[in-house]
């Protein structure tokens, strides 16, 4: 017969769970869909991808997919749900790149939050739009926001927004103008590895036939297109 005492204890158990979930949300986070997990290990191949450009329809993954890999980046952390992680010296500098700050209001930034939980960071907005989030690495010993990761949200509503950027990793959200993407695919900081992530629905024509042209059937070595409805 359950007494008080295992009553409480049980209590305690799930409640530190709770606790542990809400402290580090990646740790127990996995991919929903296995094609989506398994593109994510070519950037740790042994012959890695630059550059890797996941199309599928809505509701597939994509945008919380790429978003923990984002952010698991930014914490510095060696794998994600088993997956081998890219690695940088000192803090990690990344862009996300939305069509508008609606899309980003809908879907990334609820996404982004989600994910981090209640791991150390400091969030600035432009509205209730995200600006930026500084996260702090693991093993991290300072509060000094210098030294921390940060995410830079960018909109494609100003066709000047890649000018001058610079990343370690740049994540697009939705199809992106194909001269913002070439502008980002310059990005990189001086002998440092940058890479690109690309996640999109070919809904409207003119959004996405250019994107589809410049990734082709036959990808570049460096760069891989995953179709996910396959």
């Amino acid at each position: 017969m359950s007494t008080a005492l295992d009553d409480l204890e049980r209590a305690v158990a799930v409640r530190s769970r709770h606790a542990a979930l809400e402290a580090d949300p990646l740790r127990y986070w996995r991919f929903a869909v296995s094609r989506i997990r398994e593109a994510v290990r070519l950037f740790t191949a042994p012959e890695p991808i630059d550059e890797l450009a996941l199309r599928g329809p809505n509701k597939s993954g994509k945008t919380e997919s790429k978003a923990a890999f984002v952010i698991r980046c930014c914490q510095k952390l060696p794998a994600l749900d088993g997956v081998r992680l890219p690695q940088w010296r000192g803090r990690v500098e990344a862009a996300q790149l939305c069509l508008d700050y609606k899309q980003q209001l809908l879907s990334v930034k609820p996404a982004y939050l989600r994910l981090l939980g209640r791991w150390p960071h400091r969030v600035r907005y432009v509205g209730e739009a995200l600006q930026s989030i500084h996260i702090k690495p693991a093993g991290c010993d300072t509060d000094n926001e210098a030294e921390w990761s940060v995410i830079h949200f960018l909109t494609q509503k100003n066709p000047d927004v890649g000018v001058g950027v610079r990343a370690d990793i740049v994540d697009f959200d939705e199809p992106a103008v194909m001269s913002v993407l070439r502008e980002l695919r310059k990005a990189g900081h001086a002998g440092r590895r940058s890479i690109i992530l690309h996640g999109f629905t070919p809904t409207i024509r003119r959004q996405w036939h250019e994107v589809r042209e410049d990734y082709g059937d036959t990808p570049r070595r460096s760069i891989r297109r995953i179709d996910l409805e396959r």
